[in-house]
């Protein structure tokens, strides 16, 4: 629990926080709360694309490392936010464009999270080994192909902006449709996420945990909020926060001495062993290292036994605490020796 409590603590604070103030100031908006800021609207976009561009090209990294399709899915959310988002801000009517960018900011801004989600439920499914060894096969010409249709989208919407069909994208049922299965896929993936936290307490499961409920939430705000708003900002600064989440992850594992390549890599982890044995404490795996350095016989049997164990509490459904709880009781079993 000591090691949850911090988490808690920031779910309160950068999940709740927002989400209050949203439904607040979308019950009191008012025609003279409006706030046209183009140039705060370009950086804090930007800023939000530059932080999910450094996610993409750390997780780029652990996808070129690790032969492992959810390191794969999570890369392709991050470039697609990074880069869709981007034209977003480019598309600012007011500051760098004029007003007739306004479609493409619109599309664009609802495009990024759409795709981000997609990518981002994708990752917390447990694919059919078939499909898995497919993506990790394509796994690059992949990744190259969607950073390839981003520029490309990117050049058309900037370039030539009446190419890109506006009032499709703007019905009722595209709205409603996209609303619908953000909710759903972020919805899904910050509990699988949440899950695998419980199971492991590694930080970064965590952390995309609450990024995905920051999105959730971001989904929200942008599609009832009215454009330039006080409610309306509000889901700038969900999106921002959540990709900040996932980077203060990656800095929080740092500071305990990972690397950030290593930290995200973390996040490949698909085995529900292989979660909790990455997450033990040291003082545990420093009481297993001693008891085989002992008793060299039994060299690999707590690990076997732990991985047993996890086995069978999973299927008893036991609830993720426990089953860690357990992993490192059975990792532990021999250590009166």
């Amino acid at each position: 629990m000591r090691r949850s409590l911090p988490l808690l603590t920031v779910w309160v604070v950068l999940a709740g926080g927002p989400a209050l103030a949203f439904a607040w100031l979308h019950a009191n908006d008012a025609p003279q709360h409006a706030i046209m800021a183009p140039t705060a609207h370009f950086y804090i976009v930007s800023a939000t694309a530059v932080l999910s561009a450094a996610l993409a090209l750390v997780m780029a990294a652990v996808c070129v490392r690790v032969a492992n399709a959810r390191a794969l899915l999570l890369t392709m959310a991050f470039v697609a936010m990074a880069g869709i988002f981007a034209v977003h801000g480019l598309a600012t009517p007011g500051f760098l464009l004029g007003g007739a960018y306004y479609d493409i900011a619109a599309v664009s801004a609802r495009f990024s999270i759409t795709l981000a989600a997609c990518f981002l439920g994708a990752s917390a499914i447990t694919w059919p080994e078939g499909v898995e060894r497919k993506l990790v096969r394509w796994r690059l010409p992949l990744l190259a192909l969607e950073v390839a249709l981003v520029a490309a989208f990117a050049f058309v919407a900037l370039a030539r902006p009446q190419l890109v069909p506006h009032d499709e994208f703007e019905t009722g049922f595209f709205l409603n449709g996209t609303l619908a299965l953000v909710l759903l896929l972020t919805g899904f993936a910050a509990w699988r996420y949440l899950r695998a936290y419980q199971r492991s307490a590694l930080t970064m499961f965590g952390a995309v945990a609450l990024g995905s409920v920051l999105l959730f939430e971001a989904q929200i705000a942008m599609h009832f909020g009215q454009v330039w708003h006080h409610s309306w900002w509000i889901y700038h600064l969900q999106l921002f926060a959540a990709f900040l989440a996932i980077v203060g992850g990656i800095a929080t594992e740092y500071t305990r001495g990972a690397s950030p390549l290593l930290a995200a890599q973390g996040l490949s982890l698909r085995d529900p062993v292989a979660q909790i044995q990455a997450g033990y404490a040291n003082v545990i795996s420093a009481f297993a290292a001693a008891l085989e350095a002992r008793d060299g016989y039994t060299h690999g049997h707590g690990r076997r036994v732990a991985a047993l164990a996890v086995l069978i509490a999973e299927q008893m459904r036991l609830s993720p605490g426990r089953v860690r709880a357990l992993a490192q009781g059975a990792l532990l079993h021999d250590v009166g020796k």
